[in-house]
């Protein structure tokens, strides 16, 4: 009879001991993405010692976990490991929203976002295609506004290229994007096609040529054009009249055919230049060409 009472004794503690233990649940994302990430590992120590591995909408629940304060850690392949403390978990309840948003293992990515224009009538351009080409490569559409932002990219320099229905191609050289961050106001206002016409042909030698410069003097943006008749490495950048390197404005191969950029009258760090005169250069393959010059008015 005694062995009887003890076994329902013990029966009744273990069920009592049971319906008190609770548990802690949330989600585990990317802080760069803010997208779920599957398969995290998730561990809590206290009391008791307990896991969980986050399904793919990036979930978990951690059961039967002793009442008491808590030590929660995230993890997943690829990402930094990231810890809460002092998590509270009270008897036969669950202490749901301990969520995580995990960094990258690595330099965080950053992002470039601006805006593009129709340069004759100020109007922003809605659905422009704009590519960044750098350590990593990345697109996105103008809104409705004219807005775009591409994410995820790696640190370093890049050419951003701006283009749309009906107008030239832009582009914008050595765009720097820090860790973490986004390098804004990089915007573009695009040429309608035949608008300025006029560019001059690249001969076959290399030289010294007037290419057309619109509008000279100007105040705001200088546009340059040219053509080449076959896919051709080109840099074209903007010097002062001691020659020296004011900024890079584009720096890659080009398609046959002809092209046209701006300039803002800011150098390569987007600090605008003083009043004065300026010329382009553009190094073509072998060849070498200087602009007529171009004054900058304010």
């Amino acid at each position: 009879m005694k062995k009887l009472y003890v076994v329902l004794f013990m029966g009744m503690l273990a069920g009592t001991i049971f319906a008190q233990v609770g548990s802690i649940s949330g989600f585990v994302y990317s802080i760069s993405t803010s997208q779920p990430i599957a398969g995290a590992y998730v561990v809590a120590q206290g009391p008791s010692v307990g896991n969980d591995s986050t399904c793919m909408y990036g979930g978990y629940q951690i059961n039967n976990l002793a009442p008491g304060y808590y030590t929660v850690q995230a993890s997943a392949p690829g990402f930094q490991l990231s810890t809460r403390c002092s998590v509270l978990v009270h008897p036969g309840q669950n202490t749901p929203n301990i969520n995580f948003y995990l960094a990258p293992t690595g330099p965080q990515p950053g992002s470039i976002s601006g805006f593009v224009y129709n340069i004759s009538t100020s109007q922003p351009i809605a659905g422009a295609y704009v590519v960044a080409q750098g350590p990593s490569v990345g697109n996105d559409s103008t809104c409705m506004y004219g807005g775009y932002q591409i994410n995820n990219l790696a640190p370093g320099y890049y050419t951003v290229q701006a283009s749309a229905p009906g107008f030239q191609l832009s582009a914008r050289c050595s765009v720097l994007v820090h860790p973490g961050q986004n390098t804004s106001n990089i915007n573009f206002h695009l040429v309608p096609t035949g608008q300025y016409p006029g560019c001059e042909e690249l001969p076959n030698q290399a030289g010294t040529i007037n290419l057309d410069c619109y509008p000279n003097p100007f105040t705001e943006f200088s546009c340059v054009s040219f053509r080449i008749n076959k896919k051709t490495d080109v840099r074209l950048k903007v010097i002062d009249v001691t020659g020296k390197e004011v900024r890079i404005l584009f720096n890659s191969a080009l398609e046959p055919g002809s092209h046209l950029f701006a300039w803002n009258g800011k150098n390569d760090y987007e600090n605008a230049v003083p009043m004065g005169v300026y010329f382009y250069k553009l190094e073509a393959g072998k060849m070498e060409f200087i602009t007529k010059p171009i004054r900058l008015i304010k």
